[in-house]
Order: C-alpha cells, then sequence, then structure tokens
C-alpha cells in the first residue's frame, strides 16, 4: 500500500514526496491540481513526464517547493467546485532571511530560470544560507524567507476568516 508523504530534502523549500492527487481541473484559466502529501498543496499548473495533466486519483512521486501564498487560492481557487480547504493554521516558531550568495549563469545553464535570454543572477546552491530575523521586511527585501513553523490542531479552512484583523498590508477593512 503506498503511504503518502513529505521529506525535507535539506535545499531551500524543497520536499521528496508522493501524495495522490485530490483535485484537478486543466482549464488554463482556473486551472487548480491539489496533491495530499500528508498536507494538501496546491498547484495552478502541473504537467508529467508524458506531457499530460494528470486525473485525480492518481499517485505522484517527486520533488517539490512549498511556499506560503494563499492569495491565489483565497480569491479565486477556493471557489471552485469540489476545492477541498486548503488554508491552515500554523504557529511561526522562528523566521530566516536568504543570506546565500549569488552566481551569474548564462541562459541554458540549468539554473537558469528564464524564459528571457540573457545572464541572470541566481541563488549558489552550493553556498545556501540563513539568517534569524525577528520580523519580515517584505515591502524593502529582496530576499527569501523560510518560516519554520509547527501545524496547530485546527481543520483547514477555505478562507483568512482565522487569521483575525491582520494583513501583510494593514489592516483589514471592516465589512457592515
Amino acid at each position: 500500500m503506498r503511504r503518502v508523504g513529505a521529506r525535507h530534502t535539506g535545499r531551500s523549500t524543497t520536499y521528496d514526496v508522493t501524495g495522490r492527487l485530490l483535485h484537478a481541473t486543466s482549464s488554463p484559466r482556473d486551472g487548480a491540481f491539489v496533491l495530499d502529501v500528508g498536507l494538501l498543496a496546491y498547484t495552478q499548473w502541473l504537467v508529467l513526464d508524458d506531457l499530460t495533466p494528470p486525473a485525480a486519483g492518481a499517485w505522484l512521486t517527486g520533488a517539490i517547493s512549498l511556499h506560503v501564498d494563499p492569495f491565489f487560492y483565497f480569491d479565486e481557487l477556493a471557489t471552485l467546485p469540489g476545492m477541498p480547504p486548503l488554508i491552515y493554521t500554523w504557529r511561526i516558531d522562528e523566521i530566516q532571511v536568504s543570506t546565500t550568495p549569488e552566481v551569474v549563469v548564462e541562459y541554458g545553464h540549468p539554473l537558469y530560470r528564464g524564459p528571457d535570454e540573457g545572464p541572470q543572477r541566481v541563488p549558489d546552491p552550493g553556498r545556501e544560507s540563513w539568517r534569524t530575523v525577528e520580523q519580515t521586511r517584505t515591502w524593502d527585501d529582496t530576499g527569501n524567507y523560510r518560516l519554520r513553523c509547527t501545524l496547530e490542531d485546527v481543520p483547514p479552512s477555505s478562507t483568512m476568516a482565522l487569521s483575525g484583523p491582520r494583513s501583510p498590508y494593514g489592516p483589514l477593512p471592516r465589512r457592515s
């Protein structure tokens, strides 16, 4: 019997996972794929090695990168038919900002993140480093953040209602 699971690779936000695809829509405009790896995670674009989108129920194994970004989800995807709740409640134990030096790579290099041609600056995977900070400063930092968190024993939600009056952009407006 297959088991869902995720193991941190030790590199940034990358995890080796085995999971079952719970939700799959292939519309380019409002498509979403939800994978159960012990935690439900989504992407809006997923293509297998044979260049076809997978169907719900498929078992997938591979490397994924996990990020905290609920905006596409609660702004659009949460309203799709059959979309499961994906907003979890976490306790943030530590915030780190990347201090990884960058290297210049040319178009065609394995680290190149194109689509544009020409040299790009990318983090040097051989010299990944992080520094603990008290809070994020997304308004003036160009670095990436990594959060060390503990999952709270609260069922996932489809809205940010449990967040209370917090927002990275200031207080949320009161609804009448």
